[in-house]
């Protein structure tokens, strides 16, 4: 039991992490158009979905040591984990807009919600 509370503390500081560099990252972005509008902005996309993904990925990792972890916080990654999954499976078609709105409404409640946690 004690590697479970590692794995979801570790995993928890990753996502932290991922969560801090996208907004930094998306500070400079003032609308979805934005994304496309030079290639230093494509750049920041690309390196947005990846830091989006690293975080889906450690949604899995918790609640694979931890199945119940979110629902015992309160934490409804449901919508968030479906968004990455689509985005995975159209990555070739990257919706600019979709991950403007996920850092804009989705991320900022989830980074709330994760600082309600108390281990």
């Amino acid at each position: 039991m004690p590697e479970h509370g590692y794995i979801v503390r570790e995993s928890l500081e990753v996502i932290q992490q991922a969560l801090d560099l996208i907004f930094g990252r998306f500070s400079a972005i003032d609308s979805a158009r934005a994304f496309i509008r030079n290639d230093e902005n494509r750049t920041i996309l690309d390196a947005i979905y990846l830091r989006m993904q690293m975080i889906s990925q450690k949604i899995d990792r918790i609640e694979h040591a931890k199945p119940e972890f979110f629902k015992e916080h309160h934490i409804d990654v449901t919508n968030l984990k479906s968004i990455n999954r689509h985005i995975e499976l159209n990555y070739d078609e990257l919706d600019y807009e979709l991950i403007f709105d996920i850092c804009k409404n989705v991320l900022p409640q989830f980074q709330k919600e994760l600082k309600t946690i108390q281990l």
